[in-house]
């Protein structure tokens, strides 16, 4: 999976500051689910070890996570289904935020291969060149999300509110 890089004003949203029962308490994946995914490869690049092994994870990684158990789609299996997470989790964190986001993703596979567009407007609809199998909207996605306290990183968002939308 590929990693998403932070601008300079989004690195509060990768701090590794919550602990794995507070993933669970957020989430509502297992401990062990999520340890299991981890040696599979399934969430590579989800959270970080620190000096004692213990792990921490990021807000976006855990909204990742979430984004990955909402979606049910036969169709793709559970990496595809964390890379979807992966790819529309900054977006989702925006919309909470009510800072600019997409409106919209669409996903589809070609040769096993998971592909993507990013729908900003309507109009984008016709432009995507492929039998397009799931469109996820972020509004709706967004809202499905549990609040997530984010005044524990380290570094602090523009305009903070004390709870992920709130």
């Amino acid at each position: 999976m590929q990693k998403v890089t932070p601008s300079a004003s989004e690195g509060w949203m990768f701090d590794h500051v919550f602990s794995v029962p507070e993933v669970t308490h957020y989430t509502g994946i297992l401990p062990d689910s999520v340890r299991e995914q981890r040696k599979r490869g399934i969430i590579h690049g989800i959270g970080a070890a620190n000096d004692r092994g213990h792990w921490k994870y990021s807000l976006y990684d855990m909204v990742t996570l979430a984004i990955s158990k909402s979606i049910h789609v036969p169709w793709f299996n559970r990496s595809d289904l964390v890379q979807i997470g992966n790819i529309m989790a900054r977006d989702v964190i925006n919309r909470k935020m009510g800072h600019d986001y997409v409106m919209a993703y669409a996903f589809w596979k070609e040769k096993y291969v998971l592909k993507k567009a990013a729908i900003r407007n309507i109009k984008d609809f016709s432009e995507i060149d492929a039998v397009v199998k799931t469109i996820v909207l972020v509004d709706r996605l967004a809202d499905t999300l549990p609040t997530i306290e984010i005044n524990k990183t380290s570094a602090t968002p523009p305009q903070q509110p004390p709870l992920l939308g709130e």
